[in-house]
């Protein structure tokens, strides 16, 4: 199972200069709450989620969906008992940060943790089944999407990884149906069905 998922993790970042980004809005909230009831079945802590209700961005939601349950899981592994997805809007962008109250990551692996295959503790990041490349694969997702994505950690205290995307207005409201038509007219075209 373990080398399945590095083989499909190599196979993803291998390919991320050809993905294919279909961006499209997305509501930052029904992402994050998406995420949080998809791990909150298997968590016995508390993901609290804290977004603008009319926030989005631009993005392909699958990619996005995936860098956050990248990032949930990571939380989780760490020992976290409360997750926070929190989003801001800054205008022209928004920013995402998942924080937790885990272990924590020491400064000096702070610059390394987008790099692939590094891993903070080897032994350990083995036992929990990491590939060392899900981190790699959600900066290039971000990055492919025009965003940025940074970390910041205390030894003891917990962990707040946030990614920039470009801010979106909310899709175009659905096109009206067609009206509705009656029974073929005198010449074999419908006929307007009448007002009630």
């Amino acid at each position: 199972e373990r080398m399945g998922k590095l083989v499909s993790d190599l196979l993803d970042l291998s390919q991320s200069g050809t993905w294919r980004i279909r961006p499209v809005p997305v509501r930052v909230l029904d992402l994050l709450e998406e995420v949080r009831e998809e791990f909150a079945k298997s968590f016995d802590g508390a993901i609290l989620v804290e977004a603008p209700e009319d926030l989005y961005v631009l993005g392909d939601p699958d990619r996005l969906h995936q860098v956050m349950a990248n990032l949930v899981s990571n939380a989780l592994k760490a020992g976290a008992r409360h997750v926070w997805l929190r989003a801001f809007d800054l205008g022209d962008k928004a920013v995402v940060r998942v924080e937790d109250d885990g272990e924590g990551i020491p400064e000096e692996h702070l610059p390394h943790l987008f790099e692939r295959f590094y891993r903070v503790d080897k032994a350990r990041d083995r036992e929990r089944g990491g590939s060392g490349l899900g981190l790699a694969i959600v900066k290039a997702i971000l990055e492919a999407h025009g965003g940025e994505v940074w970390v910041e950690s205390q030894v003891g205290k917990g962990t707040a990884f946030s990614f920039s995307l470009p801010a979106s207005g909310p899709p175009p409201p659905p096109r009206w149906a067609a009206p509705a038509l009656g029974p073929p007219g005198p010449r074999g075209g419908p006929s307007p069905r009448p007002p009630r």
